[in-house]
């Protein structure tokens, strides 16, 4: 959760707890993908391995491990969260974006810290995050839509509003990868 009491009790949220007739985490997955990403960006810049190491079992790996099961079994990218504004509930392009980065830089560490499982775990889901790039895309408009929410009969609504973030998330965070659509 994303507040709590001083007693451990979660705190107030203005996020519904339920979506349709399922519970659902009010969180924002690319607040988790974020901090993968930027430890990543502290490591190229410093140098400090022995920092960056001495958070890997502890936020690293519990990180990546929880955006790699945060996965919707039918379509195999991040489940909906909300999305950057804290607006909508919804599987964001934004939100794609820094997971598939955060997963990609994550395999890297893990590569580097000699946790091969972890690697191999991280770019898989890393590449089926890239494998369904395109339901984040709308060929008649020529951009990437807002994003989608699989709906309980297993179709996307999709969510078209322009906003920055929809080419922002992909420009900075999926390089080539994401934009070669």
């Amino acid at each position: 959760m994303h507040k709590y009491q001083p007693d451990r009790a979660i705190g107030s949220t203005w996020h519904p707890l339920l979506h349709g007739r399922h519970s659902e985490l009010a969180i924002q997955e690319d607040e988790t993908a974020i901090v993968i990403y930027m430890l990543s960006e502290y490591l190229t810049h410093t140098q400090d391995e022995d920092f960056v190491f001495s958070l890997y079992t502890t936020l690293i790996q519990p990180a990546c491990n929880f955006m790699t099961r945060f996965i919707d079994e039918q379509t195999r990218l991040p489940h909906a969260s909300y999305d950057l504004w804290e607006e909508k509930f919804l599987t964001s392009t934004y939100t794609m974006a820094v997971v598939y980065r955060a997963l990609m830089v994550a395999a890297e560490l893990a590569d580097k810290f000699q946790y091969p499982d972890d690697a191999v775990a991280w770019k898989d889901a890393a590449s089926a995050i890239l494998d369904g790039l395109g339901a984040f895309y709308d060929n008649d408009r020529g951009i990437y839509r807002k994003g989608f929410l699989l709906r309980e009969d297993g179709s996307l609504e999709f969510d078209n509003t322009l906003d920055v973030s929809n080419l922002y998330g992909p420009m900075m965070f999926g390089g080539k990868d994401l934009l070669a659509t």
